[in-house]
């Protein structure tokens, strides 16, 4: 799909490996007018700063964020950050990582009902010992982790910035321009882990 504009947005790429291979988080935020690069830099630092405090805990000693790559998406010379800051971030569990092909997924809701009003995160770094049985999270960590992402707001909102997902297309065709919602909870539609089979050993560089 060819570049879609969204004003005053920044995607987000929260990047790390697993495996040998890159895993990589992807979120949305909408501030009030275009990114400037010292924006970026802001919501870069917030980011780091969220992520340190409340999913590096909960991760696994075999993970670590590496990055946080940053692009504005008002047009494609839009400004762009590459922020390593104080990374990586090392998981702090003594336990292994799940398989990587699987991830805990949290689902990021909207007030609008339908696909385009959601998204989700297949969470990296999860620790075997969050699970309470093969494939399924204990409740403690399902709990943990909404409470470390319902801290994202507040953490975006510091940099100026709106916690969102964004919608490319209506009914199967492309928009003109991107469409984003306000995220307004953090939920888990199964306790049992999603699979992601470009996360397999192998594939990836």
């Amino acid at each position: 799909m060819s570049f879609i504009p969204t004003a005053n947005a920044v995607r987000v790429a929260l990047q790390g490996v697993v495996n040998s291979n890159d895993a990589v988080n992807t979120l949305w935020f909408l501030g009030l007018a275009p990114a400037s690069d010292g924006d970026l830099v802001n919501l870069a630092l917030a980011l780091e700063a969220w992520y340190t405090d409340n999913l590096t805990p909960l991760n696994s000693h075999d993970f670590a964020l590496n990055s946080i790559y940053l692009v504005a998406q008002d047009s494609l010379s839009a400004p762009s950050l590459l922020h390593v800051g104080d990374l990586p971030s090392t998981g702090t569990v003594s336990s292994p990582i799940v398989s990587p092909q699987t991830a805990p997924v949290i689902k990021f809701s909207t007030p609008n009902r339908g696909r385009s009003g959601r998204g989700r995160n297949y969470i990296i770094g999860c620790p075997l010992a969050s699970l309470a049985s093969p494939g399924v999270l204990s409740t403690g960590a399902e709990a943990n982790y909404i409470e470390a992402y319902s801290a994202l707001p507040a953490a975006a909102l510091s940099a100026g910035f709106n916690h969102v997902v964004v919608s490319h297309q209506f009914d199967g065709a492309p928009l003109l321009v991107g469409n984003p919602q306000l995220v307004s909870a953090y939920t888990f539609v199964s306790a049992s882990l999603g699979t992601q089979r470009r996360r397999r050993i192998g594939i990836g560089s």
